[in-house]
C-alpha cells in the first residue's frame, strides 16, 4: 500500500485528517474563520489579515498571468514581514479579547 507523503490541501474535512502527515486548510477557510474573528471580538488584526491573504492572491495570480512561477524573493520578504507582523498584533489583540469563545479560538491560530 502506498502512503500520501504531501501536503493535503482540504477544507477542514475531519474525515482527511487520517491520511498523509501534513494538511493545510484552502484560504476561502481560512479567510471565513478570520472573519468571524473580527465580527465577534472587534480585533483589528483578523481583518487585516483577511485583506493580507487576498492581496497576496491576487499578486500571485497576477505574476502568473504574466509567466513568473512564483513571487520574486524581496517581494516574498515583504509579505512575510506582513504576515509575522500582523500574527503579533493578534497575539496582543487576542489577550484583551473579552468574548470568552473567541478569545479560546484566537490562541489556536497563534
Amino acid at each position: 500500500m502506498k502512503h500520501y507523503t504531501g501536503i493535503l490541501l482540504h477544507d477542514h474535512e475531519t474525515a482527511l485528517y487520517h491520511f498523509g502527515t501534513d494538511h493545510a486548510e484552502c484560504n476561502v477557510h481560512i479567510i471565513r474563520y478570520l472573519r468571524k474573528n473580527t465580527e465577534e471580538t472587534g480585533n483589528a488584526w483578523s481583518g487585516e489579515m483577511s485583506a493580507l491573504l487576498c492581496e497576496m492572491n491576487r499578486e500571485r495570480k497576477e505574476l502568473l498571468g504574466q509567466g513568473f512561477p512564483s513571487f520574486p524573493p524581496a517581494i516574498l520578504r515583504e509579505y512575510e514581514e506582513k504576515y509575522f507582523s500582523l500574527i503579533r498584533k493578534g497575539e496582543a489583540e487576542n489577550k484583551t479579547t473579552r468574548h470568552k469563545y473567541a478569545k479560546k479560538r484566537g490562541k489556536d491560530i497563534t
